[in-house]
């Protein structure tokens, strides 16, 4: 998904790898992933 483009009403699928301390890795608090563009937003909660 480098360098690609998503076109209105159309998906792809691949995988984001994202670097999170120890610390976070190994808490048991919940881990909430926030995607927003302006003013929406989509939560993903990863634990």
């Amino acid at each position: 998904m480098i360098n690609s483009t998503i076109n209105p009403f159309s998906s792809k699928e691949g995988d984001i790898a994202i670097e999170i301390p120890e610390s976070a890795a190994s808490a048991t608090d919940p881990l909430i992933l926030v995607i927003s563009c302006g003013n929406e937003a989509v939560n993903f909660t990863l634990r």
